[in-house]
């Protein structure tokens, strides 16, 4: 054998030992995505068990399920973005936009509409249209998700301050505000909702083609083009669902709150994105998925009722909230890869 030929055998297999590195460093990054969320879980649950006043305790169990039931909607409808390497800013307006529209369509003291939960209906198709044209303009335009959706959330509040002007309507519909006020087994209506929207979510990210495609995109979204995916079609209809889901915690928050008020989806978006992203699913897209944004979802409401129940300033939690969300962004994004917003 010429030296020559030996030269190239033992090129090839530095070029074999580097990639089984690069593998094996992958793998152990996507151990770390998988593990670190439920760390910091157990870890929050000990110190507040310790620390905190009631916070083990039959009442603040359902107080937890309750708090955690409306950012569980949105942010499930948001995760399917995320995954597909976007992001959807436009929560805040869109939300507070359906929890206004259902307050002027149902039973209320400003219209004289009485459509029940028809009214219901049609605010959260409202959301789903607002998702999108979201999705549309951004990808006909092929211009970043976050601008678009950024635009619409302002576009979305000012129209819901204008349809009812300086007073919202307060909701007299007893059927609608029976989803916030009656509660089975000490857990509101909406609990309840939240738990098969979820569910209903992870099917159609697992079970169906749609769902793979959604994780084809934000893996290699040029690669998912050659595969034969309709990027532009699952894109769009991806805005459209995550619509449709921040439609429904706007009617929940509505029901809540007892009045049509642009305020019930007011500072949703940072929780929302905090809870997906907190929970493993990567902003760069195609990693993660709703089960994720399940235990986000969780360390963001044990944190923030744990840190009420130990009197820490508002700012303090915010602040403690903000440095988990930058570890979790720093963790489950390559340095390898460029990230484009999409």
């Amino acid at each position: 054998m010429s030296d020559a030929n030996v030269g190239t055998i033992a090129h090839n297999d530095i070029i074999a030992e580097e990639f089984q590195t690069h593998i094996r460093n992958l793998d152990r990054r996507n151990r770390m995505m998988q593990v670190a969320p439920i760390i910091v879980l157990v870890v929050i649950f000990i110190i507040f068990a310790i620390g905190a006043p009631g916070f083990i305790s039959v009442k603040n169990f359902f107080n937890l399920l309750n708090q955690m039931s409306i950012p569980l909607i949105v942010a499930t409808g948001i995760t399917f973005v995320v995954l597909i390497g976007s992001i959807d800013l436009s929560v805040d307006g869109v939300m507070g936009l359906s929890g206004a529209m259902a307050g002027l369509l149902v039973l209320n003291d400003k219209t004289p509409f009485n459509l029940g939960f028809f009214g219901v209906i049609i605010a959260v198709l409202i959301a789903g249209l607002c998702g999108f044209v979201t999705g549309l303009i951004s990808v006909k335009g092929k211009i970043p998700s976050f601008m678009v959706s950024f635009a619409m959330s302002s576009i979305t509040y000012g129209f819901a301050m204008l349809s009812y002007g300086a007073l919202p309507p307060i909701i007299n519909d007893t059927s609608v505000r029976a989803i916030a006020l009656t509660k089975i087994g000490n857990l509101p209506i909406f609990f309840y909702i939240a738990v098969v929207l979820f569910v209903v979510a992870l099917i159609v990210q697992d079970k169906t083609a749609t769902g793979k495609h959604i994780y084809a995109i934000g893996e290699n979204e040029s690669l998912a083009k050659i595969s034969g995916v309709n990027v532009d079609k699952v894109k769009i209809a991806v805005f459209a669902l995550a619509g449709l889901f921040v439609g429904v915690g706007g009617i929940c928050g509505a029901a809540q709150l007892g009045r049509g008020d642009v305020s019930v989806g007011t500072g949703m978006v940072f929780p929302a994105l905090a809870a997906v992203v907190v929970g493993g699913t990567s902003l760069a897209g195609g990693k993660g998925g709703v089960q994720r944004t399940l235990i986000g979802v969780l360390i963001i409401t044990i944190l923030n009722n744990g840190l009420v129940l130990i009197g820490a300033n508002a700012y303090f939690k915010d602040g403690i909230v903000g440095i988990i969300l930058i570890i979790a962004v720093v963790t489950t994004i390559s340095r390898n890869s460029k990230m484009v917003a999409k």
